[in-house]
């Protein structure tokens, strides 16, 4: 099974995601989850994969996983 997103810390202590398009396999942008703590981060993370990636324009989501 292939990984949905890479999450890791930057020196500012933020935590960014970089999702992977499960269609090409290709990594999207990165994108800051505004957290400092990683359990609040990958509950960001799995709100923006139920409800859509925020920063789409239609405002909806980008790609499903199920």
């Amino acid at each position: 099974m292939r990984k949905k997103f890479y999450l890791w810390q930057r020196e500012n202590g933020i935590y960014y995601v970089q999702f992977i398009d499960p269609d090409t396999g290709v990594a999207l942008n990165a994108k800051s989850t505004r957290c400092k703590n990683e359990d609040d981060a990958k509950f960001v993370i799995r709100k923006w994969l139920e409800d859509g990636i925020p920063g789409n324009k239609k405002k909806t989501r980008v790609f499903t996983y199920r």
